[in-house]
């Protein structure tokens, strides 16, 4: 039987309490960028690369994790193969994928 609770956790090879806690500890941090923005809208000279800083370092750690931990995104196989049998950054839709995203 399907649980829902697990099944994203499992894909990215991560229990449900291990998922849980990174996404708690990425809710705050989240939380705290929001914070600095609000500080910024006040007072424009403080905190003026906080929240862009702070939001690329999040988004590099989760493309980071992505990738550690799934394999190919577009086949959602997370043994570190494509649907095809290459390694994800041999793959032809990888490959494209990343080529739009530059």
């Amino acid at each position: 039987m399907k649980n829902i609770f697990t099944e994203h956790p499992k894909k990215v090879n991560e229990t449900y309490l291990q998922h849980m806690w990174q996404a708690i500890k990425f809710s705050a941090k989240l939380e705290w960028l929001a914070f600095c923005v609000f500080i910024h809208a006040i007072f424009p000279f403080w905190n003026e690369f906080t929240a862009s800083d702070g939001i690329k370092k999040l988004n590099d750690f989760m493309q980071k994790r992505r990738k550690k931990a799934v394999g190919c995104s577009h086949c959602n196989r997370n043994d570190g193969t494509c649907g095809c049998g290459k390694k994800p950054y041999d793959c032809h839709y990888m490959k494209n994928r990343r080529n739009k995203n530059d």
